[in-house]
């Protein structure tokens, strides 16, 4: 199997694993680097992130009153983090500081370098229909991820498209924002982490309000 790697960045640690009939070279790069990754079924943009990085600019970008750490009301500005609120918070403080943000993406180096989620659109957990969805990471995980958008069919159900084809369906390990337009309605937004430890993420429900 023919087997092709190009990074962007410098300072690469590469490990060998097998994913599927796809064998790759995965590399962990610094916030943003793009590694494609080439073998039998095509290439993948995979994107990995300096923990310690991502973690200070999160804090950089919702931390509103400095002390070092995000509380109930500044979260709220990261829906991703919001809903992860309790499993980042392991001190248990009610608060999420760049050190529990950093352990989390230190976590996602033992996992999967992206994981597939299918995505379904419920209104009072019945099928919506017709309504507009789009899938992108949060600030702080840069901008090289692709955006993800679909409508949603009669049962709910979303086909993603992106413009990196072969990413269609697929996330990088982390946060992500979610917003669900229909008409007649405000845009309805929410959030979501997505890990292979979260098997919840896999299958993505959303239901509007």
């Amino acid at each position: 199997m023919a087997l092709g790697t190009t990074l962007t960045r410098r300072d690469v640690w590469q490990i060998r694993r097998t994913w599927g009939d796809l064998t790759v070279v995965a590399a962990t790069v610094a916030t943003g680097a793009l590694a494609t990754l080439c073998g039998c079924g095509g290439s993948y943009e995979v994107i990995k992130f300096e923990p310690a990085q991502a973690a200070e600019v999160a804090l950089q970008t919702y931390d509103k009153n400095g002390d070092g750490k995000l509380d109930s009301k500044e979260v709220v500005e990261s829906p991703a983090l919001q809903s992860s609120l309790a499993k980042l918070d392991t001190n248990r403080d009610k608060a999420i500081d760049a050190g529990e943000i950093q352990a989390r993406f230190e976590a996602y180096k033992s996992q999967s370098e992206l994981v597939g989620s299918t995505v379904t659109v419920t209104q009072k957990r019945q099928p919506l229909m017709a309504a507009t969805v789009k899938i992108e990471s949060e600030p702080f995980m840069g901008t090289d991820l692709p955006v993800q958008e679909g409508t949603s069919a009669s049962d709910g159900s979303v086909s993603l498209s992106s413009s990196s084809e072969k990413m269609s369906g697929l996330f990088a390990p982390g946060f992500y924002r979610i917003t669900i337009s229909s008409t007649g309605a405000a845009d309805f937004v929410t959030g979501v982490e997505i890990a292979d430890d979260l098997p919840t993420a896999q299958r993505i429900v959303v239901d509007v309000k």
